[in-house]
């Protein structure tokens, strides 16, 4: 005879993390809906005056997804990458301020990799409110005080001397109401902030004149995120633009972020007490970096087959004498102490140019914390790269501010996304070779 077994129940526990696992297997990814909002970062690269560009190129660094950076330069390519497509707007920032937008007109594809040609939107001008007072509020009459004052005259489509019709809330407490006049926004100019409305659908160039038809005949998903948009009314195709190609002297840099969210204005540049201050901190910067370079070793590189690289001697280069000194004083958030970037290179023949960047802050002695040093030798600059400042760039929107490199090589350059801390400053993300 067969004995049935006794009913026993789940402990409490137990049922409560049954409970968690079902409701999380039925939870969507939470990591997918907060990578629907990204964040770009890219280096807009121009020559001449940046409302009137020569020539002008916009380079995408990295995207944030909300988790992690992703590379700008191939995020979402089909075949164009995201960061680069028709229509995108990216607000130019100096120093964590705005000072103009620029927007896509097309992607190009070229031996370093995508970029994107681009025409420059100034910010546009605010609009002043215009006061428009009621029409029962009239020049004051004669009265016996000398006090002036509005007097009440009740409005002319009614005729009878009273208060205002109940309907109005300024009348009934007596007391005026301002009105603004709403401007609507230029036809045709993309604004920043803009709510309410839903992003256009993209404006592909006409790519017959270059034999590129898939781009024209794609369309763009319907689940595909976007950045910041606006509402182009024509694209510059590349034979209507000057492709910027190669690193001219006189080429000049500027941050680029885009973001549907805006980015916030403020403005990350150290505010010194007195030049006196500003004076001293930069010699302390330079007599640090005369220090380092005259105390330094460098570390044998090896080549890919194992093959090392003779060293270079550190007294083979006259550290007394700094060329294309660079100094920068930054406040990277509210409330945060000062952070400089230094960078400077030795008076020296070709072969025995050492370059310098430094990256430190004052402690509470008056002393320096070096927080980051690069020491690249001319001869060793096909493999190790020297490092030159951008600007600050506040890459996660976040409102902390990072530092923007460009890592150069002889015959190729990278962009780094350095992120300070406490007591060391590190890469957080670094772009492919290009």
């Amino acid at each position: 005879m067969s004995r049935s077994r006794p009913i026993r129940f789940l402990p409490r526990t137990a049922l409560l993390f049954g409970l968690i696992i079902t409701s999380a297997a039925m939870t969507p990814n939470t990591r997918a809906q907060s990578s629907s909002h990204l964040r770009a970062v890219a280096v807009y690269e121009y020559l001449g005056s940046i409302e009137k560009p020569a020539r002008s190129r916009l380079v995408p660094v990295a995207i944030w997804d909300g988790t992690q950076f992703q590379p700008a330069g191939l995020y979402l390519a089909s075949p164009e990458p995201l960061a680069v497509e028709s229509g995108t707007l990216y607000e130019l920032m100096h120093h964590g301020i705005g000072v103009g937008q620029i927007e896509v007109n097309q992607a190009e594809q070229t031996a370093s990799g995508w970029i994107g040609l681009v025409h420059y939107l100034p910010n546009p001008k605010p609009v002043q409110a215009k006061l428009k007072l009621p029409s029962y509020l009239t020049e004051s009459k004669d009265f016996e005080s000398d006090t002036p004052h509005f007097a009440y005259t009740p409005p002319k489509s009614t005729g009878v001397a009273g208060p205002a019709a109940p309907s109005q809330a300024s009348a009934q407490s007596g007391r005026p109401t301002l009105h603004t006049q709403e401007t609507p926004a230029e036809e045709g100019r993309p604004t920043l902030h803009e709510a309410g409305s839903e992003p256009p659908s993209l404006h592909r160039p006409d790519t017959s004149a270059t034999g590129n038809a898939n781009l024209n005949s794609r369309t763009a998903p319907p689940d595909r995120p976007r950045l910041f948009y606006g509402k182009p009314k024509t694209t510059a195709t590349s034979e209507q633009q000057d492709l910027l190609t190669g690193q001219p002297v006189n080429l000049q840099q500027m941050v680029a972020i885009s973001d549907p969210d805006g980015a916030e204005n403020h403005s990350y540049v150290w505010n010194w007490s007195s030049p006196a201050e500003e004076a001293e901190a930069r010699a302390s910067m330079e007599e640090l970096a005369r220090s380092l370079l005259h105390t330094s070793a460098t570390v044998p590189i090896q080549r890919a087959k194992g093959a090392s690289i003779p060293s270079v001697s550190a007294g083979s280069s006259n550290a007394s004498g700094l060329a294309a000194e660079h100094f920068h004083a930054f406040q990277l958030s509210w409330g945060s102490g000062a952070v400089y970037v230094y960078s400077a290179r030795t008076e020296a023949p070709a072969q025995q140019t050492r370059y310098i960047t430094l990256i430190a802050r004052p402690d509470f002695s008056g002393g320096l914390v070096t927080l980051y040093r690069r020491i690249t030798p001319a001869a060793l600059l096909d493999y190790q790269p020297r490092l030159r400042v951008i600007d600050t760039v506040d890459a996660t929107g976040n409102g902390q501010a990072d530092l923007l490199f460009e890592m150069l090589t002889r015959s190729a350059r990278q962009f780094a996304i350095f992120q300070v801390g406490s007591t060391e400053a590190q890469p957080v993300f670094i772009t492919a070779p290009q």
